[in-house]
């Protein structure tokens, strides 16, 4: 008898140990309660009705993907539909997806490019705000393939608007073995040693994002959440791409130790594009708690799991294809220049108090500790972003404590830019250490905890106004 293939089974343990950790709480009865709530979701609901016509092509790729996740895997699936050079231009009668399919796929199950056109799904993977990114994310992080086959059912149908900081070059070979002996011969030839020719200094997400604030050439369009992206993507993407691909990796099949380094500094750059920008832009004392900006953390926690996924080549693309992306919507919404120190010199940040509350009842225990007067803070904002109203903020939350599990140790000083590359995009890195996370939770906290009597437009309670100097509400 043959198993009936199951697109939401028990979640899984963390596919790597810089995967987020599972939390207590667990039984019978809520994972029933989780499995069924998933499954009605995806036989009966889905994430597109709109005037662009996705709902029309999003249940077919539903059926697609799942027959081929159901064939070869999560893994393969993603590896072969996003990552592959079928996958981004297109092979002659090759199955791949793309946001237009035929009249007939309903019927025979099958996606094929249209006449003329490309899939570039890894550009699709990063549209919206790293939508299908983050929900393809979530399948791997627990294990589920129902989240990877919705995940790229999403992307299919959507539009390929990272296309210009996703450039072919991503997808260039490595060198073949006799250019390596002819360079190695050329080396020798001249008395000096292969390692010192070959070593490049290296350029972090740090370097590159502090080129792109200081590129003038480099500049936000328009407040339109429609149209902002967009229209960077079409003045500037190239130039992004142009300093995304002075990223330093050791080699094209870089190790896992490594990857996980880039990760750790995409993590720390992305939350510093968020906390350093949004205390910069305070007004009154109030942190700017962009909601685009959030977005660079909550999609950058899945990186740690989506990387299991994939071989070493098309980790490095997902790095410098994400990155591209963050830092349009980064330009899109002003590119404020960062300073580290006033982040950091706010003690106030690195001591989060508890929001006041009722004495607690007398213990019973004769031998009882007194209450302590600095409790971990993790633990009341992870409490306290649970019931938030807005589920971007418990996302946000999740993440920040993720990072700060993993990096919390980092001292000061430990990551700066070369001084000879220092476009003063960024200003005193040194400065920073460990605490970034924490600081950026309890800012977070702060502005999203604060009280509202009336709902806000869209039921977003983040800050919508960007940095350049524009009202509330400007896109």
């Amino acid at each position: 008898m043959t198993q009936t293939f199951d697109l939401w089974p028990n979640p899984a343990l963390p596919p790597s140990q810089f995967s987020p950790v599972r939390s207590p709480g667990p039984t019978p009865e809520s994972t029933k309660t989780l499995r069924d709530v998933l499954r009605k979701n995806h036989e009966n609901w889905h994430c597109f009705y709109d005037e662009h016509g996705r709902h029309n092509y999003y249940s077919a790729y539903i059926a697609f993907f799942t027959s081929i996740v159901q064939a070869i895997g999560s893994a393969r699936a993603v590896e072969e539909y996003v990552f592959s050079k079928e996958a981004n231009f297109g092979a002659k009668n090759k199955e791949v997806s793309h946001n237009r399919c035929p009249s007939s796929h309903p019927t025979h199950a099958k996606v094929e490019i249209e006449q003329g056109g490309t899939p570039e799904m890894l550009s699709r993977l990063q549209a919206g705000i790293m939508h299908a990114h983050i929900h393809v994310g979530y399948g791997a992080e627990f294990g589920l393939p129902g989240m990877v086959v919705e995940g790229l059912a999403e992307a299919a149908v959507s539009e390929p608007d990272s296309t210009a900081v996703i450039p072919p070059t991503l997808w260039d070979e490595p060198q073949n073995p006799s250019s390596l002996t002819a360079k190695l011969s050329s080396v020798l030839s001249l008395g000096g040693s292969a390692t010192s020719a070959e070593k490049k200094e290296e350029v972090t997400p740090f370097n590159i994002l502090d080129l792109v604030i200081a590129d003038s050439a480099i500049q936000p369009q328009s407040m339109g959440l429609e149209t902002m992206y967009s229209d960077v993507q079409r003045t500037s993407g190239a130039k992004i791409a142009e300093h995304v691909s002075k990223w330093t990796f050791s080699s094209l099949q870089p190790n896992n130790e490594e990857i996980q380094q880039k990760i750790e500094q995409l993590h720390f750059a992305l939350t510093l594009m968020y906390a350093a920008a949004g205390y910069k832009g305070a007004e009154e004392g109030q942190f700017n708690a962009d909601f685009l900006a959030c977005h660079f953390v909550t999609s950058g926690i899945f990186l740690p799991s989506l990387v299991t996924y994939l071989s070493a080549a098309n980790q490095v693309r997902l790095l410098k294809a994400y990155y591209g992306a963050c830092l349009s919507w980064y330009v899109s919404i002003g590119k404020p220049q960062l300073d580290c120190r006033p982040l950091f010199a706010d003690e106030t940040l690195a001591h989060p108090q508890p929001p006041e509350e009722e004495e607690v009842k007398k213990r019973t225990h004769r031998h009882a500790l007194p209450r302590a007067e600095n409790p971990n803070p993790w633990t009341w904002i992870l409490r306290e972003g649970i019931v938030n109203p807005d589920d971007h903020v418990p996302k946000c939350q999740r993440a920040l404590a993720h990072y700060a599990n993993l990096y919390g140790t980092r001292e000061r000083g430990s990551m700066s830019l070369r001084a000879e590359a220092d476009a003063s995009g960024i200003k005193n890195l040194e400065e920073m250490d460990g605490t970034l996370f924490l600081r950026a939770a309890a800012l977070t906290q702060q502005r999203l905890g604060r009280d509202r009597e009336v709902v806000p437009k869209l039921q977003i309670y983040w800050d919508r106004r960007g940095y350049l100097g524009g009202g509330d509400d400007s896109y």
